[in-house]
């Protein structure tokens, strides 16, 4: 059990890495943050559209 926690622990920050170092990238190069809001769109915080979303 114990086992398998860690394991879903150890998926979950990777998936979580990859994320935060997306959105780090976008913001240092467009100069702008662009959060995905799953199927219904995202939200863009900037002055120009160079970041995809997703």
């Amino acid at each position: 059990m114990l086992g398998a926690l860690a394991l879903v622990a150890l998926v979950g920050l990777v998936a979580v890495r990859r994320r935060i170092r997306w959105l780090a990238r976008c913001a240092a190069e467009c100069r702008q943050l662009t959060i995905p809001l799953g199927r219904h769109g995202h939200i863009t915080v900037g002055r120009a559209r160079c970041c995809p979303a997703g």
